[in-house]
């Protein structure tokens, strides 16, 4: 009866210690979904800014470095016009990005390095709603979520007249502070 007891307690606190981690589990799951909600909602609103929508350099200057500087979470937002071409790349706490890429057509462009945002804003024209891709760059040991979502024309909500691009760091302090308060 001894062994029966022991192992039947052992049993129960082995079942109670997993229920416990898989409630654990689904609350950080719950927390992160709704964290990724709430910077899609952001985005949106971002997409809607009629700086965004004028298409001008230094309006889109201004207002996504505000955004940057706002939101932990992203780590670069690139602007595309309608036919794929780049109008601006800012990265967080760098003022601006790659220059030479500006202007670039990335719907036509052949170079493998930018197969992956070539398909993700392709998709993202044709689909015209928020698009998810989750990146991994290996070198730096970094996994991203892309996040396109389409630019309306301020006049028209049907007319598409650009792509925002954002990156969220999958590794972010909010995440982290996260990940340290469930000890997961």
């Amino acid at each position: 009866i001894a062994f029966y007891i022991f192992f039947k307690v052992r049993h129960d606190a082995t079942e109670k210690i997993y229920e416990l981690q898989s409630n654990n589990i689904m609350i950080f799951k719950n927390i992160v979904s709704d964290k990724l909600k709430e910077y899609e909602r952001q985005l949106k609103y971002l997409a809607k800014d009629t700086d965004i929508q004028s298409l001008d350099y230094n309006r889109l200057e201004r207002s996504i470095t505000h955004f940057l500087d706002s939101n932990d979470f992203f780590s670069t937002i690139f602007i595309f016009d309608k036919e794929g071409k780049l109008l601006i790349p800012l990265y967080k706490n760098k003022s601006k990005g790659e220059f030479n890429l500006i202007g670039l057509n990335f719907l036509s462009n052949s170079n493998k390095e930018h197969f992956k945002t070539k398909t993700a804003l392709k998709l993202a024209i044709e689909k015209r709603e928020l698009i998810r891709l989750q990146w991994n760059e290996f070198e730096r040991q970094q996994t991203y979520l892309q996040i396109l979502l389409p630019i309306f024309a301020f006049e028209d909500q049907e007319e598409l007249i650009g792509i925002i691009s954002a990156r969220v760091s999958l590794y972010s302090t909010e995440l982290a502070s996260l990940m340290d308060f469930f000890h997961l």
